[in-house]
């Protein structure tokens, strides 16, 4: 089985294209459940992580840790939209 994205982000699979994931047969929807660190941070930033990647944010964009300790930058945005606070 070959399975490809294609640029107009449509799924190839063994010829047959569909509009997304979700339209392919078999498939199904599932929901990430996970618990990340996260900072708000109020000036521009540049976020150098181990490996020597840089990522640059915005004013008000995060930085988020995960379970396995890596770090990365997510747009306020996204974090709005995708994440809601955890509790102690």
């Amino acid at each position: 089985m070959k399975i490809s994205m294609m640029g107009s982000g449509a799924i190839d699979v063994d010829g047959r294209h569909f509009g997304d994931l979700g339209l392919v047969p078999g498939a199904l929807r599932a929901r990430k459940i996970s618990v990340v660190e996260a900072l708000q941070v109020s000036e521009p930033f540049e976020l150098v992580r181990a490996d020597g990647h840089v990522q640059v944010g915005n004013a008000g964009d995060w930085i988020l840790q995960a379970a396995a300790g890596d770090i990365y930058v997510v747009r306020d945005a996204v974090f709005q939209a995708h994440y809601v606070p955890a509790g102690a």
